[in-house]
């Protein structure tokens, strides 16, 4: 895994505030042959992020650092983003056999759809708790 690499622009209490360049996620998508998704950053400009620092860091303004966030909150983060919409899909194409064959098809669409739908929903309120967006905030780590 790499990890995205900045320079502290503002420090506040435990919080600081990191500019990170918009450069592909790894070497190899630098070269042309990864799996596509340094697409997504290419010809953006730096970004700013807000970062817990953990106690005793002693970074200060202008510090180069790197940006961390723990496995299993990166997984949990997955788990909420693609793994709710992607059960609400099975859930809801598994409920059309409860719909009569007269139906048809559509029917198993639409219930389909809106499974998707709404676990696209519960993975958004999820998200949007007030303790999520903490949960899942990046740790500053001095560059190596």
């Amino acid at each position: 895994m790499s990890y995205p690499l900045g320079t502290i622009v503002s420090i506040s209490a435990d919080l600081a505030v990191v500019s990170v360049d918009g450069m592909p996620a790894c070497a190899r998508c630098a070269e042309g042959r990864g799996c596509g998704a340094g697409l997504f950053g290419q010809g953006r400009a730096a970004r700013l992020v807000d970062a817990r620092i953990p106690d005793g860091l002693g970074v200060a303004v202008g510090d180069p650092v790197r940006l961390s966030v723990p496995p299993s909150e990166l997984l949990a983060a997955s788990l909420l983003a693609y793994g709710a919409p992607l059960a609400g899909l099975v859930l809801g194409a598994l409920a059309s056999v409860a719909v009569p064959q007269s139906a048809g098809d559509s029917a198993a669409i639409l219930l389909a759809l809106l499974g998707l739908v709404s676990g696209f929903a519960i993975g958004r309120w999820r998200l949007r708790r007030v303790a999520c967006p903490r949960r899942f905030r990046p740790v500053v780590e001095r560059s190596a």
